[in-house]
């Protein structure tokens, strides 16, 4: 029970932190596959 909780947790601090990547310009001037690994990275870490 308390891994999912963390699990979940883990998951929403992910999404803020891709949103704010994709509000950055950084993000943008990323190849559409260089976001993908960014993305990935970010989802396994």
């Amino acid at each position: 029970m308390k891994e999912k909780r963390y699990y979940k947790f883990g998951k929403k601090v992910t999404r803020e932190i891709i949103g704010i990547l994709m509000e950055s310009s950084f993000y943008f001037d990323l190849t559409l596959r260089e976001r993908d690994c960014l993305i990935k990275n970010i989802l396994n870490s």
